[in-house]
């Protein structure tokens, strides 16, 4: 009698093992491909434009309009990509490119709101950049 139970028993715990492994290894490529279009979509040419002008030296709110422009464009067209956190600040990212572009001239204090709000949505999106190279195992910068 247990040579018959046994060989059943393995093709069944064999059949679970390999149905549960395929599950696991959907899950896990699922959330890869999710990984790569975030970053395919967004942080990509996210990062492009950061290093194109300079933004680690010349902070955003000194350069013209059209670079500021090309920042809130990809932002806008792709603000459900962004991490929970920089999609928070994204409003006050978009008020302050609107203050910018109406007001010629910044006081120091509207100058300091406008480079804390800048420099925080900066740096929130450039950590959420490394985690995500991280996770798909790509090189991260040294920024």
């Amino acid at each position: 009698m247990l040579k018959t139970i046994l060989p059943n028993i393995i093709t069944t715990i064999g059949a679970f093992i390999l149905v549960y492994l395929s599950v696991i290894k959907e899950i896990f490529v699922t959330k890869n491909s999710l990984i790569r279009e975030r970053l395919d979509k967004f942080y990509f040419p996210f990062y492009s434009l950061y290093c194109k002008n300079l933004i680690s030296k010349v902070p955003l709110f000194e350069h013209n309009a059209d670079v500021r422009l090309a920042f809130i464009e990809l932002m806008a067209d792709n603000v459900h990509y962004m991490s929970p956190n920089a999609q928070a600040l994204f409003p006050d990212f978009f008020a302050v490119n609107i203050k910018l572009t109406t007001t010629p001239r910044l006081d120091e204090s509207s100058r300091s709101i406008v480079f804390a709000v800048f420099e925080n949505f900066f740096d929130i999106t450039i950590a959420d950049y490394k985690k995500l190279l991280k996770k798909a195992k790509l090189p991260v910068p040294k920024i």
